[in-house]
């Protein structure tokens, strides 16, 4: 033992060894390792996505799935802010104004989609959208009923968020694993909304 308190310890090949270094290299160590399984934990659970962002929106695209700011169906107002699929889409014929039947067919049998419209003007009256909850829900699926052309396992939220206010399409195919659902919401839960934005 040391004046200071430091101990010496003898190895096995003779020499010695200042033991609160051998402590700090340790941890050093450890604290290395648990960087790196936190961070394989965060590649498995499927994230690392690209980042996309506009008119004040920004989510997290989970790796390998799509996102897109385009306009969707060949409604005008709500503007068209963010479409997120676990798949690439296109808008065809059957994507008209609130109807997404062209959308609906292209997630069948097992994908899933977020469509995000912002409104403007008369449309958007604070009173009518309610502060943004903090977790999106995909209710239950509902038999023989049919949500903006989705399907029956769909839901519309509308949302005011930053003074803006926003319809929010959440949709699955018949057999879109829960899995695929979870990753989803997650991605929506957090998005980010910021400042006001023009109609364009």
């Amino acid at each position: 033992m040391l004046g200071d308190g430091t101990s010496l310890t003898r190895t096995n090949v003779g020499t010695f060894v200042d033991s609160r270094h051998v402590r700090q290299t340790l941890l050093a160590e450890v604290a290395s390792l648990a960087i790196l399984f936190a961070t394989a934990s965060r590649v498995d659970a499927g994230d690392g996505g690209q980042k996309f962002a506009d008119h004040g929106v920004a989510l997290i695209v989970p790796r390998g799935w799509w996102a897109s700011g385009r306009q969707m169906s060949s409604g005008v107002e709500p503007v068209f802010r963010v479409t997120l699929s676990d798949r690439a889409l296109h808008r065809t014929q059957q994507d008209s104004g609130p109807c997404y039947g062209g959308i609906a067919r292209q997630i069948q049998p097992d994908g899933v989609v977020a469509i995000l419209r912002e409104a403007f003007g008369a449309d958007f009256k604070p009173a009518r959208f309610h502060l943004r909850s903090r977790r999106f829900v995909l209710p239950p699926r509902k038999l023989h009923e049919d949500n903006s052309c989705l399907g029956d396992h769909a839901t519309l939220v509308i949302f005011r968020q930053a003074g803006r206010g926003f319809y929010l399409w959440i949709a699955a195919g018949a057999k879109a694993p829960a899995a695929k659902i979870a990753a989803l919401l997650r991605a929506l839960d957090a998005m980010g909304i910021t400042g006001a934005a023009t109609a364009k």
